[in-house]
């Protein structure tokens, strides 16, 4: 499990997280901690690794939030009442998002990947969360910025209060693009200087999916140092993390890992504490 080190100094406030591949019971091209529902694998496998990393993480799995993602922008406020959804059965996850948010204690919002790009946000004057998964489609459709415009618009965060994690994900050198999409950055961003880039093994541009959101969180303007990044690519790393493309290159299937956060409950001082 890996963890970004500017969020380790909240401990008292937060538990986060990104899974790896290891230490599952799923078999095959899903070996071994698959942590999706939405790939053939054998649901009662996806269960019992859900179960495996709630136990590693020291949170109940009751608590675990996922969404159904589905590669668009929409950002939405988690409450208790939502709290398990998705956690045992894919239809009941939160309906088409790819991102929440939450001032809720207790509730670990989770995103998975296997290429795309998990993002984590935490505020720590407003204890607020929040969980995002950027691939590209979502990175054109600006969602980092929505969320970061979700937490000012319900919970009044302040740009300077808000980190930011960028967990794993594909590299720009693995992550060749169509001329469709080339076309798309490029009016969606107004240039390709630093989104798009070029390597010798390939004739086609490739898309920077760390610079793009990394880009977003500027202009929204977190500042770098408010800013982390775990630098590992999926595809270069497959002994680690899922990759899609990775696996499709081998002509397999593969399942997907998972970045998570939560606000502790936290206890109130009494003068029996004290």
């Amino acid at each position: 499990m890996y963890k970004f080190s500017s969020f380790e100094k909240y401990d008292e406030s937060i538990i986060h997280f990104i899974s790896t591949k290891k230490g599952g019971v799923s078999e095959g091209d899903y070996e071994s901690l698959n942590i999706g529902f939405g790939v053939p694998d054998n649901p009662n496998n996806v269960i019992e690794n859900r179960k495996t990393l709630a136990k590693n993480v020291n949170i109940p799995i009751e608590n675990f939030v996922f969404c159904n993602q589905v590669h668009q922008n929409k950002v939405v406020v988690i409450t208790q009442e939502e709290k398990s959804a998705g956690v045992f059965d894919k239809s009941t996850a939160i309906k088409s998002c790819d991102a929440m948010i939450t001032a809720e204690p207790d509730i670990c919002l989770c995103v998975m990947a296997a290429d795309c790009l998990p993002l984590l946000f935490f505020d720590e004057k407003r204890n607020v969360i929040a969980a995002c998964h950027a691939g590209w489609r979502g990175t054109i459709s600006l969602i980092t910025q929505e969320v970061v415009k979700s937490m000012q618009y319900h919970f009044d965060c302040q740009i300077e209060d808000i980190i930011v994690g960028l967990a794993p994900c594909i590299s720009a050198e693995k992550y060749p693009i169509g001329e469709e999409i080339v076309k798309v950055v490029k009016e969606i961003f107004g240039t390709e200087e630093g989104f798009l880039k070029e390597f010798s093994h390939s004739t086609q541009k490739h898309f920077d999916l760390h610079y793009a959101n990394i880009h977003q969180l500027k202009e929204m303007g977190i500042a770098e140092n408010q800013i982390e990044i775990l630098p590992f690519c999926t595809y270069q790393n497959p002994n680690d993390f899922f990759s899609a493309r990775y696996a499709q290159h081998h002509q397999k299937q593969t399942g997907r890992f998972c970045a998570g956060i939560m606000l502790k409950n936290k206890k109130f001082l009494t003068f029996e504490d004290i």
